[in-house]
């Protein structure tokens, strides 16, 4: 993989990726990393997903990644479009649930009811 362009501006490190899968695979590492070592420390961790095209490879990467103990997970859904149904194809609990759920089987994923 090809090291990012690295940056501080004030306290914020900034990276630059070459293109978006470098980019979804590097977060995917770094969130990994996180998990992992918050199950560690807690016996748990706790996530929020977004949702949106620039959020599809980075779960593609992340549910695909070896090592986190996924029933130690507690997820929740970030955001919705008001009114939609939770089964519309554009629903982003609907993506959520075939893009996250399914794949990883987290301990509990708060999706809201209808």
């Amino acid at each position: 993989m090809v090291e990012p362009n690295i940056f501080r501006v004030d306290a914020l490190e900034v990276r630059i990726y070459s293109n978006s899968q470098v980019l979804a695979v590097a977060a995917a590492q770094i969130a990994k990393i996180e998990l992992q070592a918050c199950i560690a420390q807690h016996g748990r961790a706790r996530v929020v997903f977004a949702t949106g095209n620039s959020q599809k490879e980075f779960l593609e990467f992340l549910t695909a990644a070896d090592g986190i103990d996924w029933s130690r997970v507690i997820c929740f859904h970030l955001d919705e479009y008001l009114g939609i149904d939770p089964e519309h194809s554009a629903s982003f609990q609907n993506e959520l649930r075939d893009r996250v759920e399914k794949r990883i089987h987290p301990q509990k994923f708060h999706i809201r009811s209808s």
